[in-house]
């Protein structure tokens, strides 16, 4: 009994420090402090430390020999590594999704954007990615396939390519998102993979370009 608490304690532990790297609440390259995190979530240093160990297996935390421990701050090429990922991952989680996705689903997903709708030019950068972040999130959820839900959580794949925020303006992938919900509203799972697809290769090719422009 003891130690199922003290696995629940680890893992809800592990959950709030993630949720902070993911609101930007500890900054990437940020130092993460034990003692003064322990005292900000009312835990002792053990299960943080544990929880630590596990974000750092997770590619959110990172140990520097020497320096301690510090919130992992993601490279270009680790972006373009994610974007792979998303590709494949996302491009099935549509596919599924679409087989099976209700009506109310469907407005569920609209509504993520229609504050954006009249104007993605002057859109808000932060709330656009929030709902940006919940749209693909979403997708994964409802492929309803455990397997692959369980892959993309554990690999952090979203969390690490929005690390650096938005790679493409709400002008350019509004419409892109509204063509593939669009899709699955008709439940042509072929179009919806596709132009999932397509979404994850453009932005991982304006990424390319700048690690390349960088590279020069």
């Amino acid at each position: 009994m003891k130690d199922n608490k003290k696995s629940d304690l680890i893992t809800q532990t592990c959950t709030k420090v993630k949720a902070m790297i993911l609101s930007q609440e500890l900054m990437p390259g940020e130092k993460l402090f034990q003692e003064d995190l322990a005292r900000r979530l009312g835990v002792s240093r053990t299960p943080l430390l544990r929880a630590l160990e596990r974000l750092e297996q997770e590619m959110l935390v990172e140990r520097v020999p020497r320096r301690g421990l510090f919130v992992k701050k993601m490279k270009m090429t680790d972006m373009l590594d994610a974007f792979d990922c998303r590709e494949a991952l996302e491009g099935l989680a549509a596919r599924l999704a679409a087989e099976r996705i209700t009506k109310e689903q469907v407005r569920e997903l609209q509504s993520l954007f229609a504050p954006f709708r009249k104007n993605p030019r002057k859109a808000n950068q932060q709330a656009y990615r929030i709902a940006d972040q919940r749209f693909h999130q979403r997708i994964i959820e409802l492929s309803d396939n455990r397997m692959l839900i369980q892959i993309s959580t554990l690999g952090n794949v979203l969390s690490i390519s929005y690390q650096q925020g938005l790679i493409r303006p709400p002008v350019e992938t509004l419409p892109e998102h509204r063509a593939i919900i669009q899709a699955m509203a008709r439940h042509d799972s072929a179009l919806a993979e596709k132009l999932m697809r397509e979404h994850e290769i453009r932005t991982r090719q304006l990424i390319a370009k700048r690690l390349h422009e960088e590279s020069q």
